[in-house]
C-alpha cells in the first residue's frame, strides 16, 4: 500500500488543560494534583539541566537515597506533599509564588 493511500481514522477530544480533570477527579482535588505534578517536574528539570548527581541531589535537597531516586526517575506518587515539594523547590533554587484568581 502506498503512502498516499493510507487512511486513518482517528478522533480527538480536546482536553480540558488538566489531565486530572479530564481523568474524572473533582475540579478541587484534580487542581491540586496539577500543581503537586507541576512542581516535582520542575525540580526534576532543574536536576536534570543542572546535572546533579545523585548524591548531589541528596545533600543539596536534603532527601534520603530513596526520596531521591524517586525524583530522579520520575516515580511520581504520594511520597513528596505539596509542602516538601515547595521547600525542596527553594533548596534546588527555585523560587515560587502563589497566584489566586476569580
Amino acid at each position: 500500500m502506498t503512502r498516499d493511500r493510507l487512511i486513518v481514522d482517528e478522533q480527538f477530544t480536546v482536553g480540558s488543560g488538566n489531565v486530572f480533570v479530564d481523568l474524572g477527579f473533582e475540579e478541587g482535588e484534580a487542581h491540586a494534583l496539577m500543581v503537586h505534578a507541576e512542581l516535582f517536574n520542575l525540580i526534576r528539570t532543574r536536576i536534570r539541566e543542572s546535572r546533579w548527581t545523585k548524591a548531589r541531589v541528596e545533600k543539596q535537597l536534603r532527601l534520603t537515597k530513596d526520596q531521591a531516586t524517586l525524583l530522579m526517575k520520575g516515580q511520581w506518587d504520594e511520597e513528596f506533599s505539596i509542602d516538601e515539594l515547595l521547600a525542596i523547590a527553594w533548596r534546588a533554587g527555585l523560587r515560587t509564588k502563589l497566584e489566586t484568581r476569580d
